[in-house]
């Protein structure tokens, strides 16, 4: 029902605009037609006007046949218009009466037809000659014949004779007897003759000969009855009005009929338009109320797409929509650290819920501060705080949230959940890229953040770690990663007891890489488990050629690692590598994520006779109760306590403290970092069981004892 409702709308507005444009091109059709007929009307009349001017002005210049310059100006344009007039007639009036018309206006012995306005400008320009010619005449006579001694005044008479034979025709109204005319142009052919003969004067010759030549056109272009017949035609032949007339009274009958059906035309064209516009604003009516209804639909449309499901935050589509709003924007990008871990180790249900807390957590900081900001979440774990003319305080305000998210205790049930932020800062535009290379950089040089800057050469850092992705992966394939080893000295009987593992990697240059240059880009890369997996290779081969203790690296990634942890059990099956073998274990707040699968891997590798070390203890994250609880058999003190323990008295009293917990405990400790006599000298003092650095020894290519089989052990 609805659709038909709409189609009938849809019908009887075409129909209405289709007629209504029908109807305007028929008023147009009549409107121009209506101009058409007025404009003839128009023309007709302008012609019957040009045509009495022309009579009038011409009557007064037969008249007069005086030099009067406006005359003959006024005649000319009287006449242009009489001739543009006819031009239009033979553009617009029909061809039957322009016919009637043409056929009025043979004039005289013409044959055929001649056009009005021909006739007319002839006429003036035979008045113009005979005037010119008479107006010479008169002049010469008066100025070179009368009183010239060198004529005769038989000459003088003969002059005198033509110039008023002419004046009497023209105003006596008298007819020029022809033959008197020849005879005294006669007589003054042979004063000329006579003239000439004498060689009088040459002026005289001149202007007598000059007399005789206009006489004589004026005789032979038989102009003067030519004129006169033609004045009477143009003063009295009223034909052409009349049929004029008529034409315009036909004209005048055509044009009111089309005048009353142009008017009753328009106004149903008028009442058809009126009913188009009332239908189009009902329709618009129509339109306007569904358009609410799709405005309300994309505005709920576009707070869902805009929208983060999960915590309710602004996504990326909201944040640059956002961010163009704003003339100075910053922005801060917040990074949770090993998020994915945090996943991996409580399942995603908990991840969601960090996440969700997280968002609060923010917007709870931007409250307390009164911070006028909003919070976006960019990415799975990557949160965006947008502010406006925060600039010179941006540090101090990434620092108090680093330390109000960090110390904010995320509980889930029974479950604690301590978390660890990084941020990149952006100080303009574009904002996320900015703040995603400041974050990159963080992790890079393991700040807590860092502001954008053009040094941090982004760019060339990306070009460099494709470079060294590209390097990791040809010396996996080609066995381009290799061991070095670094004593460890016994620092009660001064003896070298055994060794830790380093892996050095050599690029296609044949420079060697450190596992600062590359470890951090295998994990972005996941190719770190790879270098894993070459390097306990190569220890357990070690380990099964030489009589020799190795301790080798592993991360809390590696323990978690299926694959990883199949190898380590395929060879510490065999007493002769697992009773010679230490792992270093990292302690750092992700053993607190995988507390479980921790524990459990330090039991296993302890049962086959495994020894396990705690590396880098002191480092940033050190728990004395995970020591009580794992029950480790060495410590690494981390080399930013043992540098400096001979001239800072308070990282000798933490290493103190730290070997003497130990040692309570029977737990063995390692002083690493020992890179002077000094330092060497205070780390023996404090009772540290083994010592390892530059001062010892600097790691090295080749084991210094012989490959020894394990059955003459």
């Amino acid at each position: 029902m609805l659709k038909l409702r709409n189609f009938l709308k849809g019908f009887i507005l075409s129909f209405l605009f289709i007629f209504t444009l029908i109807l305007l091109s028929l008023t147009y059709y009549f409107s121009e037609n209506l101009k058409n007929d007025l404009r003839q009307m128009v023309i007709i009349n302008d012609f019957k006007a040009s045509i009495e001017n022309v009579k009038l002005l011409t009557l007064r210049n037969y008249s007069s046949l005086e030099t009067n310059q406006d005359l003959q100006i006024d005649l000319k344009n009287r006449l242009n218009d009489l001739e543009n007039n006819y031009k239009d007639l033979l553009e617009e009036i029909d061809k039957e009466n322009l016919e009637k018309i043409n056929t009025i206006l043979q004039i005289g012995n013409d044959k055929g037809i001649k056009s009005f306005n021909k006739n007319i400008i002839e006429t003036n320009q035979l008045i113009t000659n005979i005037k010119g010619y008479l107006n010479s005449l008169i002049e010469i006579f008066m100025n070179e014949i009368l009183d010239n001694p060198n004529l005769s005044k038989k000459a003088e008479n003969s002059a005198l004779k033509i110039i008023s034979d002419i004046v009497l025709f023209l105003y006596g109204n008298k007819e020029l007897d022809k033959m008197e005319f020849r005879k005294n142009i006669l007589v003054l052919r042979r004063e000329l003759y006579v003239l000439k003969r004498k060689n009088g004067d040459r002026r005289s010759i001149n202007y007598l000969q000059s007399f005789i030549q206009k006489a004589k056109m004026i005789n032979q272009n038989k102009s003067l009855v030519l004129l006169r017949d033609r004045m009477n035609i143009l003063v009295y032949d009223n034909s052409i009005m009349y049929e004029l007339e008529k034409l315009n009274k036909t004209l005048e009958a055509k044009y009111s009929l089309k005048n009353l059906m142009f008017t009753s035309l328009v106004s149903i064209t008028v009442l058809f338009y009126i009913l188009t516009i009332l239908s189009i604003y009902f329709t618009y009516l129509g339109v306007r109320r569904k358009a609410k209804e799709l405005t309300k639909i994309k505005s709920e449309l576009e707070h869902i797409v805009e929208k983060d499901e999960l915590t309710e935050l602004g996504n990326r589509i909201a944040f640059i929509k956002e961010k163009n709003q704003l003339r100075n924007p910053t922005l801060i990008l917040l990074n949770i650290d090993n998020f994915k871990q945090v996943n991996e180790s409580y399942g995603i249900e908990i991840g969601d819920f960090l996440l969700k807390s997280l968002a609060n957590t923010i917007k709870d900081f931007l409250s307390k501060e009164g911070l006028d900001g909003k919070v976006y979440r960019l990415g799975a774990d990557d949160f965006g705080i947008l502010l406006e003319d925060y600039k010179d305080k941006i540090e101090e305000i990434t620092e108090k949230l680093i330390k109000y998210v960090e110390n904010k205790a995320f509980k889930y049930g029974d479950l604690y959940i301590p978390i660890s932020v990084s941020a990149g800062i952006a100080l303009d535009r574009p904002l996320f890229e900015k703040a995603d290379m400041a974050l990159r950089y963080v992790r890079e040089s393991r700040l807590k953040y860092a502001v954008y800057s053009d040094e941090m050469n982004i760019h060339d850092k990306i070009i460099n770690k494709i470079n060294t992705i590209k390097t990791i992966k040809r010396a996996l394939q080609k066995d381009g990663l290799f061991l070095v080893y670094q004593p460890i000295k016994n620092l009660k009987t001064e003896e070298i007891e055994k060794y830790e593992v380093l892996v050095r990697l050599e690029d296609e240059k044949g420079r060697i890489l450190y596992p600062g240059e590359f470890l951090d880009i295998a994990k972005e890369a996941r190719l770190y488990g790879e270098i894993t997996k070459k390097v306990l290779e190569k220890t357990f081969k070690t380990l099964d050629e030489y009589d020799v203790e190795l301790s080798v690296n592993l991360s809390v990634e590696d323990i978690v690692d299926e694959n990883i942890r199949f190898l380590i059990r395929k060879y510490i099956k065999d007493p002769f590598i697992s009773e010679r073998l230490t792992f270093e274990i990292l302690e750092n707040s992700a053993i607190e994520n995988y507390k479980e699968n921790f524990k459990e891997f330090i039991n296993e590798m302890k049962s086959y006779g495994v020894k396990i070390a705690i590396d880098d203890f002191g480092s940033g994250y050190s728990n004395f109760a995970h020591i009580l609880n794992l029950k480790p058999d060495f410590i690494k003190v981390d080399g930013s306590l043992i540098k400096e323990i001979d001239i800072k008295e308070e990282n000798r009293l933490i290493s103190e403290t730290i070997v003497s917990f130990c040692h309570q405990l029977g737990i063995k400790t390692v002083a690493e970092f020992v890179w002077n006599k000094e330092v060497y000298k205070v780390v023996k003092e404090i009772g540290f069981d083994y010592g390892q650095g530059f001062y010892i020894s600097k790691p090295i290519m080749e084991l210094p004892v012989e490959k020894k089989k394990k059955e003459a052990v």
